[in-house]
């Protein structure tokens, strides 16, 4: 199941009142959009104690971060949000939407069954940028996730590609695709081309433009 490729200007209402996800989003900021299964969820208590954490992190990042749980109610959220602060030390500041008829799923075209948990990212545009479904049964990696929004910035800013595990401050690549006359344009002559057996010159490795410019 994908996510729609445009973000939807759907209304919602959250634990701080009713929104429209055009407006929360809006001055061309990013979207993450992050479902749980359910509210009073133990893997979900988890996982909003970290976003909590790192609040001051998306918000460095210029993203805005939104929660949505099917088949609840705004009430029962504000209890959630009570437990997740005495379970993890975090107060809870996004909006949580209370997809009481799963609306909002529709909308977005995400299984609101609750086979997977669903990660959504839309770019400044309100394009999808990312999406991923991880099992309910087992929590989100938010460092991974911060990994991701990390390589879509530094190809969004420099048009450079990431490697196999790469982390801020890595070797980036460029992409295949890009000429070696505007790659040498584009990044003055910086580009290091591996020697393969191909003899292809497709393997361009780059040093991270925007290393020290992350959180």
């Amino acid at each position: 199941m994908s996510a729609t490729i445009q973000l939807p200007n759907a209304n919602v209402e959250t634990q701080i009142g009713p929104l429209s996800l055009h407006d929360y989003a809006a001055n061309d900021s990013p979207l993450l959009i992050l479902s749980f299964p359910s509210a009073y969820n133990p893997v979900a208590i988890t996982e909003l104690g970290e976003c909590a954490r790192l609040s001051s992190d998306y918000t460095a990042r210029g993203v805005k971060v939104i929660g949505v749980i099917p088949n609840t109610t705004v009430d029962a959220l504000q209890g959630f949000i009570v437990d997740v602060k005495a379970a993890t030390g975090q107060q809870i500041d996004i909006p949580l939407v209370a997809d009481t008829e799963c609306l909002l799923f529709k909308a977005l075209n995400l299984d609101s069954r609750m086979t997977f948990t669903h990660t959504v990212y839309y770019d400044s545009a309100r394009t999808l940028g990312f999406s991923a479904c991880y099992p309910p049964s087992c929590g989100r990696n938010f460092h991974e996730l911060g990994r991701i929004l990390s390589s879509l910035k530094i190809t969004a800013d420099a048009g450079l590609h990431t490697t196999v595990n790469w982390v801020p401050g890595g070797d980036c690549v460029l992409p295949a695709e890009m000429p070696d006359e505007e790659a040498d344009e584009k990044y003055n002559g910086d580009a290091r081309t591996i020697d393969l057996p191909s003899q292809k010159g497709y393997l361009r490795l780059m040093a991270d433009t925007e290393a020290g410019e992350e959180a």
